[in-house]
């Protein structure tokens, strides 16, 4: 029994835990409802594509200007969004209040 537990605390010490990292926010600069894709712009500046397919939670034709947490992978042309959510209120606002 001892040899078992040494086993599987041994395989348990071994194991690497994936960590995701947090999701980026940004604001919708851009959209092309007629192309289903736009563009996210991050707080560094850097603009972002996103594809209809990636968002949750919104309707993707009334996105323009809305504040979204965008998960985000090398694409071919450059950065994309993968999942594109709106940011709930509670993020806004507890946001603002350290902001002060």
């Amino acid at each position: 029994m001892a040899v078992e537990l040494e086993k599987i605390r041994e395989k348990r010490a071994s194991h690497d835990v994936d960590v995701n990292a947090p999701p980026e926010r940004g604001i919708v600069t851009k959209l092309f409802p007629a192309e289903d894709f736009g563009f996210i712009a991050l707080e560094d500046g850097t603009e972002v594509y996103f594809h209809r397919n990636a968002v949750r939670d919104a309707v993707f034709e009334q996105m323009d200007g809305m504040e979204v947490s965008l998960n985000i992978e090398p694409g071919e042309k450059g950065p994309q969004a993968t999942v594109v959510q709106p940011l709930p209120p509670e993020a806004y606002y507890v946001d603002k209040r350290s902001a002060a």
